[in-house]
């Protein structure tokens, strides 16, 4: 972003510590690097006390002064894409392999299942972790995620479904319910009304060790025994292409349709539908 020349910056109470923090910012920023709203509040504390000798009696940095901070410094919030650094014909022949694969798979008359499952962080408050940083306004912003970023509570497995009716001949939408991982280190006693299929880890995110067990022991549960073969879709994390997950469900029947790394914000209708609203509350 650019200030017009001649054109002046109106400075809070304390313009020392505002003018490093925009610094400090859009340094950051054109780095990559994804700032968070308490982040930014934060340095400007450190500032203010390390660099300015200021006390926190002194100073009133809090939400409201940083909207009225961002206003004078021309930064916006936004939440962050994640975005691929393919070629755009590069992305064009990964979704032609793709579409090629599951059209083969769909149409040979194998397969009387398609399910699709994608993970979706969740909050206690209900709200997803969609991520949103301070950016520079007018820019286009792709920042460096890490785990310290995703604060969460767990995960549901949400799937998507269709099935062939045997009697129309018609694929016809599937019913399913999530499965949930809550963030425990224990086995809490949990109300589960609708007998979800329910487990805790420390870290409350699908790992190997889940994906090889309790994944494959839920999605037998949607694919029941009068399904044959089922075609199933998931995105390319390591955690779903381990040997053994691989195995296991081949050996009860599942064929695996893998979205390539990076393609997922093109290919994976969860994130084009439902899981979509959910992530950007």
């Amino acid at each position: 972003a650019k200030i017009a020349e001649g054109a002046k910056v109106a400075l809070g109470h304390f313009p020392a510590v505002e003018k490093k923090l925009a610094e400090y910012l859009r340094k950051e920023i054109r780095s990559g690097t994804i700032i968070q709203t308490v982040d930014a509040i934060k340095e400007a504390h450190r500032i203010a006390t390390d660099e300015e000798g200021l006390s926190l009696d002194d100073t009133n940095f809090c939400m409201r002064w940083f909207v009225r901070f961002r206003k004078r410094h021309n930064f916006v919030v936004k939440t962050v894409c994640r975005m691929t650094t393919n070629s755009q014909e590069k992305r064009l022949l990964l979704c032609q392999n793709f579409h090629s694969f599951v059209e083969q798979k769909h149409s040979d008359g194998s397969i009387t299942l398609v399910i699709n499952v994608d993970e979706v962080p969740y909050s206690l408050a209900g709200t997803m972790s969609g991520i949103s940083s301070v950016q520079e306004r007018g820019t286009e912003f792709s920042g460096n995620f890490n785990s310290t970023h995703l604060k969460r509570a767990g995960t549901v497995v949400a799937p998507m479904a269709t099935a062939l009716n045997a009697e129309t001949g018609h694929w016809e939408n599937y019913i399913c319910d999530p499965a949930i991982i809550i963030k425990d280190k224990g086995q809490p006693v949990v109300a589960n009304p609708r007998n979800l299929f329910v487990q805790c880890n420390p870290t409350g995110v699908i790992n190997s060790e889940y994906c090889a067990g309790h994944f494959i022991d839920y999605l037998l549960t949607l694919k029941t025994d009068k399904h044959t073969n089922c075609l199933l879709i998931m995105d390319s994390a390591t955690s779903h292409l381990t040997a053994a997950v691989k195995e296991r469900l081949r050996d009860h029947g599942f064929i695996l349709a893998v979205i390539p790394g990076g393609m997922t914000q093109f290919l994976q209708a969860i994130d084009q539908s439902y899981a979509a609203s959910l992530k950007n509350k």
